[in-house]
Protein backbone atom coordinates (compact mmCIF):
# COMPACT_ATOMS: atom_id res chain seq x y z
CA UNK A 1 0.00 0.00 0.00
CA UNK A 2 1.27 3.50 -0.82
CA UNK A 3 0.91 6.10 1.97
CA UNK A 4 0.15 9.63 0.85
CA UNK A 5 3.83 10.99 1.74
CA UNK A 6 5.32 9.19 -0.63
CA UNK A 7 3.67 10.81 -3.59
CA UNK A 8 4.26 14.79 -5.39
CA UNK A 9 1.53 15.59 -7.13
CA UNK A 10 2.39 18.06 -9.77
CA UNK A 11 -0.87 20.08 -11.28
CA UNK A 12 1.25 21.95 -13.72
CA UNK A 13 2.25 18.63 -15.04
CA UNK A 14 -0.89 16.81 -14.28
CA UNK A 15 0.98 13.69 -13.11
CA UNK A 16 1.68 12.37 -10.31
CA UNK A 17 4.91 11.14 -8.75
CA UNK A 18 5.10 7.60 -6.27
CA UNK A 19 8.90 7.07 -5.94
CA UNK A 20 10.68 6.73 -9.24
CA UNK A 21 7.38 6.28 -11.43
CA UNK A 22 5.36 9.12 -12.86
CA UNK A 23 1.56 8.21 -13.64
CA UNK A 24 -0.76 10.93 -15.54
CA UNK A 25 -3.52 12.01 -13.50
CA UNK A 26 -5.95 10.90 -16.13
CA UNK A 27 -4.69 7.52 -16.41
CA UNK A 28 -5.31 7.31 -12.58
CA UNK A 29 -8.40 9.09 -12.67
CA UNK A 30 -9.69 6.41 -16.10
CA UNK A 31 -8.51 3.04 -13.82
CA UNK A 32 -10.58 4.78 -10.31
CA UNK A 33 -13.79 5.35 -12.73
CA UNK A 34 -13.19 1.29 -14.51
CA UNK A 35 -12.64 0.35 -10.39
CA UNK A 36 -15.98 2.20 -9.46
CA UNK A 37 -18.43 0.77 -12.42
CA UNK A 38 -16.87 -2.82 -11.95
CA UNK A 39 -18.16 -2.41 -8.06
CA UNK A 40 -21.31 -0.84 -9.48
CA UNK A 41 -22.24 -3.81 -12.16
CA UNK A 42 -21.26 -6.85 -9.21
CA UNK A 43 -23.21 -4.64 -6.73
CA UNK A 44 -25.99 -4.83 -9.33
CA UNK A 45 -25.52 -8.25 -10.33
CA UNK A 46 -25.89 -9.16 -6.42
CA UNK A 47 -29.77 -8.89 -6.44
CA UNK A 48 -31.51 -8.94 -10.19
CA UNK A 49 -32.53 -5.92 -11.17
CA UNK A 50 -36.24 -6.40 -12.77
CA UNK A 51 -36.51 -4.05 -15.42
CA UNK A 52 -40.72 -3.50 -16.42
CA UNK A 53 -41.47 -4.30 -20.19
CA UNK A 54 -43.01 -0.82 -20.93
CA UNK A 55 -39.77 1.36 -19.15
CA UNK A 56 -38.67 2.62 -22.08
CA UNK A 57 -41.61 3.98 -23.23
CA UNK A 58 -41.71 5.83 -20.12
CA UNK A 59 -37.89 6.80 -20.23
CA UNK A 60 -38.80 8.44 -23.80
CA UNK A 61 -41.85 10.22 -22.88
CA UNK A 62 -39.76 11.44 -19.73
CA UNK A 63 -37.32 12.92 -21.79
CA UNK A 64 -39.82 14.73 -24.04
CA UNK A 65 -40.47 16.12 -20.71
CA UNK A 66 -44.60 14.84 -21.44
CA UNK A 67 -44.55 13.09 -18.07
CA UNK A 68 -42.60 13.33 -14.71
CA UNK A 69 -40.45 11.08 -12.96
CA UNK A 70 -43.09 10.68 -10.43
CA UNK A 71 -45.85 9.63 -12.73
CA UNK A 72 -44.19 7.41 -14.89
CA UNK A 73 -42.86 5.32 -12.00
CA UNK A 74 -46.31 5.86 -10.37
CA UNK A 75 -47.36 4.21 -13.56
CA UNK A 76 -45.11 1.16 -13.74
CA UNK A 77 -45.47 0.41 -9.97
CA UNK A 78 -42.15 1.41 -9.08
CA UNK A 79 -40.08 3.83 -6.89
CA UNK A 80 -38.70 6.83 -8.06
CA UNK A 81 -35.09 5.49 -7.21
CA UNK A 82 -35.51 2.44 -9.31
CA UNK A 83 -36.25 4.77 -12.00
CA UNK A 84 -33.41 6.37 -12.08
CA UNK A 85 -31.56 3.65 -11.37
CA UNK A 86 -32.50 1.96 -14.26
CA UNK A 87 -31.96 4.95 -16.07
CA UNK A 88 -28.74 5.72 -14.90
CA UNK A 89 -27.64 2.38 -16.13
CA UNK A 90 -29.08 2.70 -19.38
CA UNK A 91 -27.20 5.82 -19.91
CA UNK A 92 -23.63 4.97 -18.73
CA UNK A 93 -24.63 1.63 -21.57
CA UNK A 94 -24.63 -1.30 -19.04
CA UNK A 95 -27.63 -2.30 -19.84
CA UNK A 96 -29.33 -1.87 -23.51
CA UNK A 97 -32.80 -1.59 -25.03
CA UNK A 98 -33.55 -5.41 -25.67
Amino acid sequence: MIDKKDMIVDLDRKTIIIGSDIFSIYLIKAAYERIKQAEGIAKATGRPLTIPDNFFMYYDMVNRNEISVIAAARSMDIARSKFYRIKNLYEQGIITRE
